[in-house]
C-alpha cells in the first residue's frame, strides 16, 4: 500500500468509553497524532532517546517534552482561557493500514481521537479508513476541540470546546463536554457556547484530573454548576478509576 494511504497514530487500543453519554461501550480507540491547540512547554527537557523531530506520512511531529513526575509537558487551554497541562501522546508512533485496523475492530464502535482527529480530514488516509468503517458497519464516534468544523456525517460527535472554539462546530456537537477547574468562573463562557448546541445535544461537566487522580475541588465545583443546571451530567473519566486506557 502507498504511504500516504497507511494511517499514523500515536496508538490505538481496545477498551470501555470511560466519559459521556456512551460511559461503558467497547470501542476501538484510534488516537490520531497531532493538534492545534495543545502547546509544548519549551524550556523541559527533551527525552534523549528520541530525535526532536519526525516527519511520517506528510505529518511533522515534535517529540514530546516530560515532566519530572512523567506527564507530557504540554499546555492544553479551555473554553475560558485557563490552561492546564495535558498528559496525552500525540506523536507518530505508528504507520499502519487501513484494512489491519478494520480487521483488528471487533467492537461496532472506533473513537477517532487525539490530539485533534480533524485535523486529517482532508487527507486521503483518512477519507479511505473513514468509509471502510463504515462499509464495516462500525460507528465512528469522534472527539474533538470543537476548532475545526467536521464535514463529515459521523455517528457521534463529542465537542470539548477549547480555546478558538468555533459556533458551526458547536452546532455539529451530540454531546458537549465542559472541563472544569474549581479555580476559573465557567458560567458566562458555558452560556455563549449553550446557545450554539442542538436540542437533542447532552451536556456533561467533566472535572479536570490531577493528572490522573480526581482533583477533590474540581469535583466540588463541577456538583456546584450541577445544582444550578439539573438537565446537565457529571462524567468523571470513570477508565481512570479502573485502570484502563
Amino acid at each position: 500500500m502507498a504511504d500516504e494511504l497507511r494511517v499514523p497514530l500515536a496508538e490505538h487500543f481496545h477498551s470501555i468509553q470511560g466519559e459521556g453519554h456512551h460511559v461503558g461501550l467497547q470501542m476501538h480507540f484510534l488516537r490520531f497524532p497531532g493538534c492545534n491547540v495543545g502547546k509544548e512547554q519549551q524550556h523541559l527537557i527533551c527525552s534523549p532517546t528520541v530525535p526532536d523531530a519526525e516527519h511520517v506520512n506528510g505529518i511533522w511531529t515534535k517529540v514530546l517534552k516530560v515532566l519530572p513526575n512523567g506527564n507530557s509537558a504540554k499546555v492544553c487551554t479551555d473554553f475560558t482561557g485557563s490552561h492546564f497541562f495535558c498528559d496525552t501522546d500525540y506523536a507518530v508512533r505508528e504507520l499502519l493500514d487501513a484494512d489491519d485496523l478494520i480487521n483488528e475492530t471487533y467492537e461496532d464502535a472506533v473513537c477517532f481521537t487525539g490530539g485533534e482527529p480533524l485535523m486529517h480530514q482532508h487527507k486521503q488516509w483518512f477519507k479511505s479508513l473513514y468509509h471502510k468503517f463504515k462499509m464495516n458497519g462500525t460507528a465512528i464516534h469522534v472527539e474533538t476541540s470543537g476548532t475545526i468544523m467536521p464535514l463529515l456525517p459521523f455517528d457521534w460527535l463529542t465537542v470539548s470546546p477549547k480555546e478558538d472554539w468555533k459556533p458551526e462546530a458547536i452546532a455539529k456537537a451530540d454531546q458537549i463536554k465542559f472541563l472544569v477547574q474549581e479555580d476559573t468562573h465557567v458560567s458566562n463562557y458555558m452560556d455563549e457556547i449553550i446557545e450554539y448546541i442542538k436540542p437533542d445535544c447532552k451536556v456533561f461537566l467533566s472535572p479536570v484530573f490531577d493528572p490522573n487522580v480526581l482533583n477533590k475541588a474540581n469535583l466540588d465545583y463541577a456538583l456546584e454548576l450541577l445544582r444550578d443546571n439539573p438537565c446537565w451530567r457529571l462524567s468523571c473519566q470513570w477508565h481512570k478509576f479502573l485502570n484502563l486506557r
